[in-house]
């Protein structure tokens, strides 16, 4: 998975956002607030792959999955998290053959009035022997 890819294809899309750049940890780190807020980290989750579809070669459905991990005011988040939403959904970024859907999200850290966000999507695409 291309990260920086994704960080550029998307940080024109999130306009309120100060900075969207892939991210140096999975944890909540210090060092992500030392710009203006809020920030969109991304890093990759996982990949799933599907069974094989075909008998004479091998054609799999890959799930790629990523994080973005908005660090923003707690009282900030559901307003960046509908913008995310908006900028993804149905999406379909450069070089996948599949649209952007989300699978779930989760507190990463809190350091008082600053939380860590990680939502995770999923971007499908075929993997084929040659």
């Amino acid at each position: 998975m291309n990260i920086d890819a994704i960080a550029s294809w998307l940080k024109p899309k999130l306009p309120s956002y100060a900075d969207v750049r892939p991210a140096r940890s999975m944890e909540s780190d210090p060092s992500d607030v030392s710009s203006a807020l809020p920030v969109l980290l991304l890093h990759p989750w996982q990949e799933i792959a599907g069974p094989n579809l075909y008998d004479a070669t091998v054609t799999q459905r890959v799930a790629e999955q990523f994080a973005c991990v908005s660090v923003c005011a707690i009282t900030d988040l559901e307003t960046r998290r509908s913008e995310l939403f908006a900028a993804l959904l149905g999406a379909q970024p450069p070089g996948y053959e599949d649209i952007v859907l989300y699978v779930k999200g989760e507190v990463v850290g809190i350091s008082a009035s600053l939380i860590w966000w990680r939502d995770i999507y999923s971007i499908g695409f075929y993997r084929r022997s040659t």
